[in-house]
């Protein structure tokens, strides 16, 4: 027997929810749709919209420092090339240090000068990778502090999005509960 559909809406709170569509699904309902909220909607946007802007600045970035690259002389000395590995290597454990600190820019600003010297460098790419950790933490520190030490949490939350690339998740969160604040 056919009969003809219905059209519900429900508002559920999220603990529920999983318990709800199994409930739904005993009954036979066949089609569910889950509608995604209008706030990330606008993120996607807004997070798009800075991921284009920022590709624009790095892309400028290094057209310009390609520019100032091919007017320098190259030595070829091996000695030389040794140098700069060591350089880097600094460079890398200087970021650690900051990191150590909690000092995500700063680190993310040495491993990055550490890469563009030696873009081999594990110490550099570890780095890298334990800056979103690191951040993770910081991010979860300023959200449990934003409701008793505001300006502080507001000062990591835009640590945050100062350091991270738009398309990390803790970026994303640090900017909504900036809008929050």
């Amino acid at each position: 027997m056919i009969t003809p559909m219905m059209k519900y809406s429900f508002l559920i709170y999220h603990k529920e929810y999983i318990a709800f569509l199994e409930k739904l699904q005993e009954l036979g309902v066949l089609h569910i749709i889950e509608k995604k909220k209008e706030i990330e909607r606008r993120f996607e946007d807004a997070t798009k919209s800075i991921y284009e802007q920022e590709l624009q600045d790095i892309k400028k970035r290094f057209k310009d420092e390609y520019r100032i690259t091919k007017k320098r002389e190259v030595i070829g000395v091996a000695a030389s090339e040794e140098i700069l590995k060591l350089k880097a290597t600094a460079l890398a454990k200087n970021g650690l240090r900051q990191l150590e600190k909690k000092d995500i820019l700063g680190a993310r600003r040495a491993f990055a000068e550490a890469l563009f010297i030696d873009r081999n460098n594990q110490i550099a790419i570890d780095g890298i990778k334990s800056i979103a950790t690191t951040a993770k933490s910081l991010y979860w520190e300023a959200y449990g502090m934003k409701e008793t030490n505001k300006d502080k949490a507001k000062k990591i939350f835009i640590l945050i999005t100062k350091t991270l690339m738009p398309s990390n998740e803790m970026f994303i969160k640090a900017k909504a509960a900036l809008e929050d604040l």
